[in-house]
């Protein structure tokens, strides 16, 4: 009975082992479309690495200098955004499927560990006078339909740097974190946003851009986060298993001691 009990768990830690396989705490913002979240054109990929990535321009924050700050506009893959939302924080918006996810589920679950996850990003604006920094969302999802269905917001960082300086910033931050756990067939999913907090209305009315560009070119924009942990179920009988010998000796005892009694009878 407790060889087939451990068998049962070993195997099951094969499969947790397996899939899916573990991520290597490197996530490429890339440019193609996912294959997972299907309902719009604005879901792209987070991909395993940066091997691979592709290059693009095309996502794009336009923000009119007669808006009025503050103001949080998406930066939606392979879209002109010209609207602003109706919330400034994370927890004040729902995902909307114009992100980046990793298409892989998480099989099983799995955890990341706490420490450090560092956002790169490569970003480049037209417009001296605006103040804006970069926001990101940070959620576990599962998908129905090629839409987002469930979701929940594992944590959001603004950063501090000004980007909105009519040059190229190409920087990184860090967001401090303890463990986060992903459930079974989650996806982890990422939305970028630009914190505008200062609108320079000088001159006539026109839409003024952030461009956030992805690709080897604009140095491989990526989130690097702590280690991901598999569970393992077996780690129970692991620290048991050099006490088995003697839980089968009294076992084994016990039914002797049985089988006298019986005897006597």
């Amino acid at each position: 009975m407790i060889s087939i009990t451990i068998l049962n768990f070993a195997q099951g830690v094969e499969v947790l082992a397996s899939d899916p396989p573990d991520p290597s705490g490197t996530f490429g913002l890339d440019s193609i479309v996912s294959t997972v979240l299907t309902g719009t054109t604005a879901e792209w990929k987070m991909i395993d690495g940066i091997t691979g990535l592709t290059d693009d321009v095309d996502t794009v924050a336009s923000v009119n200098n007669k808006d009025s700050a503050p103001a949080w506009y998406q930066y939606k893959p392979n879209v002109t955004n010209l609207d602003a939302e109706s919330g400034t924080t994370c927890a004040a918006n729902t995902p909307d499927n114009a992100g980046w996810i990793f298409d892989t589920p998480f099989g099983s679950g799995g955890q990341f560990n706490s420490g450090n996850w560092t956002f790169y990003v490569n970003e480049s604006d037209n417009r001296v006078g605006n103040v804006g920094t970069i926001q990101v969302c940070v959620w576990r999802v599962t998908v129905s339909g090629g839409t987002i269905n469930t979701y929940n917001l594992l944590f959001s960082h603004n950063d501090t740097t000004d980007v909105w300086d009519g040059a190229v910033n190409n920087f990184s931050f860090v967001s401090s974190q303890g463990t986060h756990s992903i459930g079974p067939d989650e996806y982890l999913y990422v939305e970028y946003f630009t914190n505008v907090t200062t609108i320079s209305s000088a001159g006539a009315g026109a839409e003024f851009t952030s461009t956030f560009r992805v690709g080897p070119t604009y140095s491989n924009p990526r989130i690097v986060t702590p280690t991901v942990k598999i569970p393992e179920k077996v780690s129970f009988f692991i620290t048991v298993a050099p006490f088995i010998p003697l839980m089968v000796l009294w076992l084994r005892q016990r039914r002797g001691l049985a089988l006298i009694k019986a005897d006597k009878r």
